[in-house]
């Protein structure tokens, strides 16, 4: 396992330097603003404006969440603050995500936690999508776009100003699930050193449905514990975050180091058999940011640790299925993950005309996936199959990135504007050698049901044995190609191309996932579609070739605004899965419809398109106030050009349309927000269809000088609906029984018990849900 995070000493010593460089520094050379000649527009950006993401900050305690309404960008449904993005149909790890200029991973089979839930939804500043074709400098290890999300800047006191002292306070309460949470930030400033501390809470209790949406038992498989039949069982949280930021600007230059400490407490998933019990995470980021007489200097080192434990929630309850007495008082699963990173990014002014990129990325990743005995069969008769050795899922996994990349832009005229980017990247991974809850020479205390031992023997390459004796090393050598072009004929439009290749190296959960157990099996899936995932060592990187095009329309005086954006993507090697018979470690035939399976990563070859329409137009101005309306259509579509099957958790068509009206201190917003039924749907994993809908929510908010007021109502006519991108509904009673509804006492399968394992229930969204917000500024 990993060290524990420390605050070493070479991090003390440098905020001890920053303090003395702060003190030392002739204020007559510090600048207000460390300026830097910045990437141009050609990168093709999208982001809400800071009205947008206030408006949405008091509805919701997720990060990503405040993605929503951009073009090309829809929503997974994971836990309350762990949802994940999905970009023009690509999603997770295919996608680049920084927080704050860190690339973080996910520690966790199910992905639970994700890079943006490390980042509290009142702390974002700002987030900036890049979608399409996307530069090299934003980083590799992706086919998709990039995500850029950045908490609030370091203050400082403005010249002659003796202390800077502001801050803020704010809190939230929601109706549905009884949501509330705090936060605060508070800042001591002068004009060359600066601290910043922020906190918050969110807590929340499993959110309503907009009507019954079960037709099975409501028993969750613990006494006396039943979940009414429009409660979605599953979707509690308690999260908890604080950061300190130190930063010192002086003669051109930034320093900043910025620690921060996260715990969740528990964050429940109505999509996975298991729930997050706690997810601790300790974060060191340090960076600099300086204009020389060449151009600018870039460069941050980071680590990030985390500490991950899964058991059963409230809601659900471990069985072993039909084996009477086979009852074990949980199932923990701890994971353990440590990234270390290093970027270094020059932007070197040739001449007015061209601007050259220069920069490096490498990163070191270690995770320990390990799931002790449960019964523990030291003290006694072991009567269950898990047991009496500690299962690890990885062992020793590592995972180790290095890149160059250099990008050469060009600004021709007033007109044109283009970018070439190459980036070459060797990312190597391995891990240690395995061992399940149980092998051929344990020494048993009483007997282990036949079913419980053969399991944990077979591997995704055969047996145990052939996985541990296997070379399992493996070297990926990726090459990233983009050329960006911006071309603005007028003041009045403008039009991107992008020609892009990019290159995904597998997780090590898609190559190093080993059991054949059907238990083990369940716990790989980072999809939330409650089937199960065989890890594949042989897989090849993805690689795809992307064209995007956006179209830029808007009136002289910015009354009207059109953008329409194209996109298409064919991608090599694409990791999908197929139905997998794990007895005979061969593909299943026949395949299965109408329940969960087992299956397992491979490579083929996929294509995606769509298109993303936004646009905004003025009303005018009345007696009531200024009048916008704006709006947003995404289209995407994806195909497996090896099976024919459509690719998974795709959204559906979908449209967002929002009145806004402004008057003095009034900002207000009504949202028309809808989607078609989903059709086209991943056959081979058995996705559930979903039907359309229309959702209404309303949004409100009053600002005086200091203090600012939210309220809105989600959902505004209560509507009952499924989520296209919300999974299988897995949030009550026995899920770890795969296919078997409950199992109760005796050992004998109830058609209509208390837990919902079975298939075909999607996740639904939520019911209404009315809101409050406060935010106090001093």
């Amino acid at each position: 396992m990993t060290a524990p995070f420390r605050l070493s000493l070479p991090a003390l010593l440098t905020l001890s330097a920053m303090s003395t460089w702060a003190s030392a520094a002739d204020p007559a050379l510090v600048l207000d603003e460390v300026e830097v000649r910045a990437a141009k527009p050609v990168e093709g950006s999208t982001a809400h404006d800071a009205a947008a993401l206030a408006a949405l900050r008091p509805a919701t305690s997720d990060a990503a969440s405040l993605l929503r309404g951009l073009p090309g960008v829809t929503l997974f449904s994971a836990g309350g603050v762990s949802s994940l993005p999905i970009m023009q149909g690509m999603a997770d790890d295919r996608l680049r995500t920084k927080v704050d200029g860190m690339d973080l991973l996910s520690s966790c089979p199910n992905h639970m936690n994700s890079p943006l839930s490390y980042l509290d939804a009142s702390n974002v500043a700002s987030a900036k999508v890049y979608a399409g074709a996307s530069p090299v400098s934003l980083g590799g290890d992706s086919i998709g776009g990039a995500i850029v999300v950045q908490s609030a800047s370091a203050q400082f006191a403005k010249p002659g100003q003796d202390m800077l002292a502001t801050g803020e306070v704010g809190a939230f309460y929601r109706s549905n699930g009884h949501a509330k949470g705090a936060n605060a930030k508070v800042t001591l400033a002068g004009e060359n050193l600066s601290v910043t501390y922020t906190g918050s809470s969110a807590q929340s209790d499993n959110y309503t449905a907009g009507g019954d949406f079960k037709d099975f038992s409501t028993d969750s498989g613990r006494t006396g514990h039943d979940l009414p039949a429009d409660e979605v069982g599953s979707t509690a949280y308690k999260a908890r975050n604080q950061s300190l930021l130190v930063a010192m600007k002086g003669s051109g230059h930034l320093l900043e180091a910025a620690l921060a400490y996260q715990d969740i407490p528990y964050e429940l998933y109505p999509n996975q058999r298991m729930d997050m019990l706690g997810n601790t995470a300790h974060s060191l980021n340090l960076h600099y940011l300086g204009q020389l007489g060449w151009g600018s200097l870039d460069a941050r080192a980071y680590r990030h640790h985390v500490d991950h434990y899964m058991d059963f929630g409230a809601d659900k309850k471990f069985t072993y299925g039909a084996l009477p007495g086979l009852v074990a008082p949980g199932m923990p699963m701890y994971t353990e993950g440590t990234t270390d990173g290093i970027s270094v990014k020059a932007d070197i002014n040739l001449n007015p005309r061209d601007l050259l990129r220069l920069g490096m990325d490498w990163q070191k990743y270690r995770l320990d996936d390990w799931w002790p005995p449960s019964p523990d069969c030291g003290v006694g008769v072991c009567i269950g199959g898990m047991a009496p050795l500690t299962f690890w899922n990885i062992n020793g996994g590592e995972r180790d990135r290095g890149g160059l990349f250099g990008e050469w832009e060009a600004s021709w005229n007033a007109q044109w504007l283009t970018q070439l980017g190459l980036r070459f990247e060797r990312v190597k991974t391995d891990t240690g050698p395995v061992i399940g809850y149980y092998t051929s020479t344990t020494p048993l205390v009483g007997t282990l049901p036949p079913m419980m031992q053969n399991g944990y023997e077979t591997s995704s390459v055969g047996t145990r044995a052939d996985f541990n004796n296997m070379n399992r090393k493996r070297r990926d050598d990726n090459l990233d190609v983009t050329l960006l072009a911006r071309h603005t004929p007028d003041a009045d439009r403008s039009f991107e191309y992008g020609l892009a290749q990019k290159t995904r190296s597998p997780n090590l959960y898609e190559r190093y996932a080993w059991s054949r157990h059907v238990m083990a099996l369940e716990m790989i899936n980072f999809v939330g579609d409650g089937n199960g995932y065989l890890g594949n060592p042989d897989l090849k990187p993805e690689v795809a070739r992307t064209l995007s095009v956006a179209a830029n329309w808007q009136a002289p005086d910015r009354s009207w605004e059109l953008r329409i954006a194209p996109y298409y993507s064919r991608v090599k090697d694409y990791i999908d899965a197929v139905q997998w018979n794990r007895t005979t470690n061969a593909p299943a035939a026949p395949t299965q419809t109408g329940t969960f399976v087992v299956m397992k990563y491979v490579n083929q070859d996929a294509r995606l398109y769509g298109l993303d329409l936004s646009g905004r137009v003025g009303l005018g101005r009345n007696v009531l106030g200024e009048w916008d309306l704006e709006g947003l259509v995404n289209y995407t579509r994806g195909k497996n050009l090896d099976t024919g099957d459509g690719l998974y958790n795709v959204m559906p068509l979908n449209a967002t349309l929002v009145l806004r009206q402004r008057l003095a201190g009034w900002d207000n917003r009504l949202e028309l927000v809808a989607a078609t039924g989903k059709d086209e749907v991943s056959e081979s994993r058995n996705e559930m269809h979903t039907d359309g809908y229309a959702l209404v929510n309303l949004r409100t908010s009053y600002t005086w000088k200091h203090i600012r007021l939210d309220f809105g109502v989600e959902n505004l006519f209560d509507r009952n609906y499924d989520l296209p991108l919300g999974g299988a509904y897995l949030g009550q009673g026995a899920t770890m029984s795969f296919n078997r509804e409950t199992v109760p006492a005796g050992g004998v399968i109830a058609p209509n018990g208390g837990s919902q394992s079975l298939w075909g229930t999607p996740v639904p969204g939520m019911g209404r849900s009315i809101y409050l917000g406060v935010k106090v500024a001093f």
